[in-house]
């Protein structure tokens, strides 16, 4: 078949198609942190997103994030305050994302 600018199709083949890259959670940067930290995490669809700090005894600490985010990467910063405006102490903290039936879950350190 002949086509514009005198190239010809040879042959064609079905949509190739690639995998989905799978959610992922980053570690904090920087960690130890003090202030605040940056908290990066990729999501392969458009999702409903939580992002949660809990301490070392499961405590809820804050709730960074709760809401539908598209596909693609995405950060939240977390300034070391809890749910009640409060600074926290120097310490292990968990970070935990949850979207769909997936949760990831990763450890930061905060350093006052």
């Amino acid at each position: 078949v002949e086509e514009e600018g005198g190239r010809r199709i040879l042959f064609e083949t079905d949509g190739i198609s690639t995998s989905v890259l799978p959610m992922v959670l980053m570690q904090n940067v920087p960690n130890p942190f003090n202030p605040s930290t940056s908290i990066g995490f990729y999501l392969p669809e458009r999702s409903r997103v939580r992002i949660d700090i809990f301490d070392v005894t499961g405590r809820l600490v804050s709730t960074l994030l709760d809401e539908v985010r598209p596909g693609g990467s995405h950060t939240v910063e977390w300034n070391g305050i809890d749910r009640t405006g409060n600074s926290t102490a120097s310490g292990v903290y968990f970070y935990r994302l949850t979207a769909g039936k997936t949760v990831l879950t990763k450890k930061m350190v905060m350093l006052r």
